[in-house]
């Protein structure tokens, strides 16, 4: 099987199980919208911006280090078993430490009075942080299909339980309805918020059970201290690129918190947090990339046309970015219905600024490849820190001013950074022929057109479509060959032999 043959149908599966997974969640948004206000939903916002911040640190990098050692024969057989237990052992000490000083890390979450919320978030991050491991076992062993289908049934479970306490049992209620005894003993109207944490619980404790089977491939004496030392070291750089990065993902949610003044943070962060998830649609194509991409480009990484495949499939990507950046600016008008309440619809305009930034991330991602294969993660790290940098001091600086779009603003100008700091280190240290005249003709044909449809068409949802549709056949026209390449690829992955 060709290398983008079989890249194409890794991203197909795992870009099926992230769409799946990514739009089911997202169809949380309405359901959460509704019941919730913007500053009760913002507990939700707050939570999952923590937790994303943690599993970092309760992972540090053993993920990547995990795809670099098992492609080497010599410690292929040890490094499951290494990078797993050793997480099992952090995690174990995580929760702990945590335990012990619940009280104090409660107020300083800003949930004193909610020690519970602290909990699940534990327990969240505890089975999260201990399948890490299985589900990247899963990717380098070319499991898709499993590791698509228990993703699947994690974000099922949970939307399940999530509609299940925060509508059909309140709807049921509402007309006049009994519940069975059993359901009537688990159900509070009061405990809302603690429903959407639960069903997270249970959806990925039963991730784990699913999993039992690869984790029980584990052994203790396959348990390498020297080969741990080599890939804390290797992921060490790894660890402080996802710190650097998760603070421009989600600190931004942080800064809202702390700089607003008490009366306006609550609003500001929920309607904030609403329509930054309409950039999902971005970010789950680019997870959905990454996921197939990275396992398959560390195994090329030998090959004599590795750095030609790595520039073919820039091209593919960006220009695929490119297409759902067009569509969904110029429908945002329709999609901004997710969000069922029109109270978060004021922050609409930061939606395609979140969008390019995405855009800029992408690329950034796959720029990536090169210091990630040349063993000089350190300068993924600093660059990390560069845009983690550029991203504090903006929202310290801007926030008091503009509000919450100085989060949005300043998330484009750390990605863009980044993207353009990794482009220059890497034509130094690993250079790779991209062809940018190509890519600088594809943000022409889409950028422009969205500008204007944002400043000229934004209420006109039948011109915005004729624009769409217009500037995605001078695409087609002009860049058919890739276009024809990317369709038939997620049709067939023959057609990219």
């Amino acid at each position: 099987m060709s290398p983008i043959k079989k890249l194409t149908k890794q991203v197909t599966i795992y870009g099926l199980s992230s769409v799946l997974a990514r739009v089911l969640n997202f169809l949380l948004t309405p359901l959460y919208t509704g019941v919730f206000l913007a500053k009760d939903y913002v507990v939700i916002i707050d939570v999952y911006s923590q937790i994303s911040i943690f599993i970092i640190l309760l992972t540090y990098g053993m993920e990547t280090a995990y795809f670099r050692f098992s492609n080497e024969s010599k410690y292929s057989s040890k490094t499951f078993s290494t990078a797993f237990l050793s997480i099992v052992f952090t995690t174990v000490l995580f929760v702990f430490i945590t335990l012990c000083f619940l009280d104090g890390i409660s107020q300083a979450l800003g949930y004193e009075n909610q020690q519970k919320l602290v909990i699940y978030l534990i327990v969240i991050l505890t089975i999260d942080s201990v399948t890490a491991i299985p589900f990247a076992k899963l990717r380098h062993e070319n499991k898709a299909f499993k590791y698509a289908l228990i993703k699947i049934t994690n974000i099922v479970i949970y939307i399940f339980v999530n509609v299940l306490f925060l509508w059909a049992i309140p709807d049921f209620l509402s007309k006049g309805g009994e519940l069975p005894y059993f359901i009537s003993r688990i159900y509070n109207p009061q405990w809302a918020l603690e429903y959407v944490f639960i069903s997270n619980i249970l959806s990925s404790a039963i991730s784990l059970f699913l999993l039992s089977k690869d984790i029980g491939q584990y052994s203790i004496k396959m348990f390498d201290f020297k080969l741990l030392k080599k890939m804390i070291t290797y992921g060490a750089p790894i660890l402080v690129m996802g710190l650097a990065g998760v603070i421009n993902e989600a600190m931004d949610k942080q800064f809202l918190k702390y700089l607003l003044p008490e009366d306006q943070w609550r609003h500001s962060l929920g309607v904030y947090g609403a329509c930054y998830k309409l950039s999902i649609f971005m970010v789950l194509f680019i997870q959905a990339y990454r996921l197939g991409a990275e396992p398959i480009f560390f195994s090329q990484s030998k090959n004599k046309d590795s750095k030609k495949l790595y520039a073919t499939t820039m091209n593919y990507f960006v220009l695929t970015m490119l297409i759902i950046f067009l569509l969904l600016v110029t429908h945002i008008e329709l999609i901004k219905y997710f969000i069922r309440s029109e109270e978060y619809w004021q922050a609409l305009d930061i939606v395609p600024i979140l969008l390019l930034a995405q855009v800029f991330f992408g690329i950034y991602t796959h720029l990536s490849v090169w210091y990630k294969l040349s063993d000089k993660t350190v300068y993924g790290a600093y660059m990390s820190i560069v845009g983690a940098i550029i991203t504090i001091v903006g929202n310290i600086s801007l926030i008091p001013i503009i509000g919450y779009a100085a989060s949005a603003w300043t998330t484009l100008f750390s990605y863009g950074a980044m993207m353009i700091l990794s482009l220059y280190l890497g034509n130094k240290y690993y250079p790779i022929k991209y062809d940018f005249k190509k890519i600088s003709m594809y943000f022409i044909l889409t950028v422009l057109p969205s500008m204007y449809s944002w400043f000229f068409l934004k209420d006109n949802i039948f011109s915005n479509t004729l624009l769409f549709l217009v500037f995605l056949s001078v695409l087609v026209v002009i860049h058919r060959k890739e276009v024809r390449l990317i369709i038939s690829g997620f049709k067939s992955p023959k057609s990219l032999e």
